[in-house]
């Protein structure tokens, strides 16, 4: 976050709660927006909490506001291989799968011109 001087928000880490203050996972950016508008999104959700539709909300939320802002192309994430379950909460919120990255396959949404 030193690094992002009045543009913070693109590498803190927010946390994912319940209505009543249960916090149940953490999502955020990797980072800025680079040259070319892309910017990476990652989140976890705590095991006692997976498969209730939070990671899918959380990344339909982050995804909404980060293509809004000035500058941002394209959306990407990664998940593991055998992470079927990430794999299916990003295509629910459009992306589309577009290779391999670092952590596995990657997946990107593009803003509309």
């Amino acid at each position: 976050m030193l690094t992002l001087p009045g543009r913070e928000h693109w590498a803190a880490d927010w946390l994912i709660c319940l209505r009543d203050g249960t916090a149940v996972g953490g999502i955020g950016f990797k980072g800025a927006p680079d040259a070319n508008g892309d910017v990476e999104l990652g989140y976890g959700i705590d095991e006692p909490y997976r498969r209730r539709g939070y990671a899918a909300e959380a990344a339909g939320a982050m995804l909404t506001w980060a293509l809004a802002q000035p500058g941002v192309k394209r959306i990407l994430a990664q998940a593991e291989l055998d992470n079927e379950i990430s794999q299916k909460v990003l295509m629910k919120n459009g992306f589309v799968r577009n290779g391999f990255g670092a952590e596995g396959p990657l997946f990107e949404v593009r803003k509309m011109a």
